[in-house]
């Protein structure tokens, strides 16, 4: 078993070097932003790029994004921004002998 989990480990760490130098030949100066972006992958988490203007953080996305073949989207944050804005809500109906719930449509207004 400990065979097995060595060879799991290599095998990720091979990867992961492989999107480091996809990422790399876009993204120069910023290793570890770049390693961050990768770990947060690999740990199937969530990633919040801030920054000043002009460094780069739209094009760390998406060359996370191409290195893995998937795809970037990107928000523009303001102060009034809410979460439910971005995934969506759930909209509840109740009539008389019964009730449904569904995805809120969701049309952004920027």
């Amino acid at each position: 078993m400990q065979v097995e989990t060595a060879e799991h480990v290599q095998e990720v760490l091979e990867v992961a070097g492989r999107i480091r130098e996809s990422m790399e030949s876009v993204i120069q100066g910023k290793r570890e932003s770049v390693d961050l972006a990768i770990t947060v992958l690999l740990a199937q988490g969530h990633l919040l790029i801030e920054d000043v203007p002009g460094v780069g953080k739209t094009m760390l996305a998406r060359a996370l994004a191409r290195s893995i073949e998937g795809a970037a989207s990107r928000i523009q944050f303001t102060p009034d921004l809410l979460p439910s804005d971005i995934t969506g809500c759930r909209s509840s109906t109740r009539t008389p002998g019964s009730s449904s719930s569904s995805p809120a449509e969701f049309s952004p207004t920027w």
